[in-house]
């Protein structure tokens, strides 16, 4: 009976802190509100099934000097609370007469992380070297990281939609047709957005597809129709936020094709209405479609690039005449792209809306 008391006690006592898992939506920059001009960036990486857990304090040593810390870990299972053991650099030269072999480091001591919720915490920290004192402060989110959103460990998703096969929260976009859900047991899927292939990451309008995704899903509970698993482990399905179908939109942006390959999973329905939006977003020469010859992701993956022919020597701006050009692939220098965009009006150059023509030319 004493034995079985004592377990139920040791089973108070780890139950009863449930704090914030540690995972990359982690990642960002805290500080002490109460003593701000100080604090903390923290990264959390993942590299072959390894998350690892890196800090770096700017503040302050006794002596009123400038002080760098910095410290690396892994991270063990889904806690909440981490120890890092934090060091001092010293023997390097700045700029270009910087060598990594002149790096020297020292023990500072250790720093542990308790993270409350998403947005709060307490550090504790424990130094070795001489002159520091131990102590604990209360920290608080300052920014975090594009397209990871983090959920507070006591939320609850609610599920409440008969047509889905998942319901969970978007916490992270990897490109314009793959996202993370995180549900209400907080499981991660990964989601392959059925019916429509966007383009890769490396080729252009695969950023501002995975943009116009995060934009319009990042941080929503939202509905996912499908239960097919892919090759590579996916879920592969359709997006519902607020019954609009998000993977349609992509497609009406100009911003991913209608993956005809596997139109055949798809209804009837669907079927025509993907079609018909890629051939009305072609028409109007919307996202990747104002290219002349768009490179399809699955040929791009197979290595097709755009020809490269010799590049003539560029014109003098006064030899540029609108009206002669309407493409990125017709211009010969980023000088008469500019010329196309910023003279003639031609605002089809710049596809994803950043202010540079031509990005192939202009980069």
């Amino acid at each position: 009976m004493q034995r079985l008391f004592l377990f139920s006690i040791f089973l108070i006592a780890i139950t009863v802190h449930a704090g914030q898992p540690i995972d990359g939506s982690i990642s960002g920059v805290w500080y002490d509100a109460d003593h701000p001009g100080h604090g903390f960036v923290i990264n959390v990486s993942e590299q072959n099934n390894q998350k690892t857990f890196l800090s770096s304090w700017y503040t302050y040593d006794p002596q009123r000097n400038q002080l760098w810390l910095i410290g690396t870990t892994p991270i063990d299972g889904k806690q909440s609370r981490i120890t890092v053991p934090m060091n001092t650099t010293r023997g390097a030269m700045f700029g270009v007469d910087f060598e990594t072999r002149d790096v020297k480091t020292d023990r500072w001591g250790d720093i542990t992380f308790d993270f409350t919720d998403c947005n709060h915490g307490v550090v504790k920290y424990k130094p070795v070297q001489t002159g520091f004192v131990d102590g604990t402060l209360s920290i608080t989110r300052l920014t975090n990281t594009a397209s990871l959103t983090c959920i507070d460990n006591n939320t609850t998703i609610q599920v409440d939609d008969s047509s889905c096969d998942l319901t969970g929260t978007i916490v992270s976009i990897a490109d314009g047709d793959t996202v993370t859900v995180l549900d209400s047991n907080r499981r991660q899927h990964k989601i392959r957005l059925a019916g429509i292939d966007a383009p890769e990451l490396g080729q252009p309008f695969g950023n501002a597809s995975k943009r116009f995704l995060s934009s319009n899903v990042a941080g929503q509970t939202v509905c996912i129709q499908g239960n097919k698993i892919d090759r590579y482990q996916r879920l592969v399905g359709k997006i519902m936020l607020n019954q609009i179908d998000i993977n349609l939109e992509v497609v009406k942006a100009g911003l991913a094709w209608h993956y005809k390959k596997y139109q055949s999973e798809q209804s009837a329905g669907d079927r025509s209405a993907y079609s018909q939006a890629e051939n009305s977003a072609r028409s109007a020469l919307l996202g990747l479609w104002s290219e002349p010859k768009p490179i399809a992701p699955w040929d791009w993956r197979k290595g097709v690039r755009p020809s490269t022919k010799p590049t003539p020597p560029p014109k003098p701006t006064n030899s540029f005449s609108c009206g002669s050009k309407k493409f990125c692939t017709q211009m010969n220098s980023c000088s008469e792209a500019q010329f196309h965009y910023l003279q003639c009006g031609l605002s089809r150059l710049d596809g994803d809306k950043d202010g540079v023509p031509c990005e192939s030319l202009c980069r």
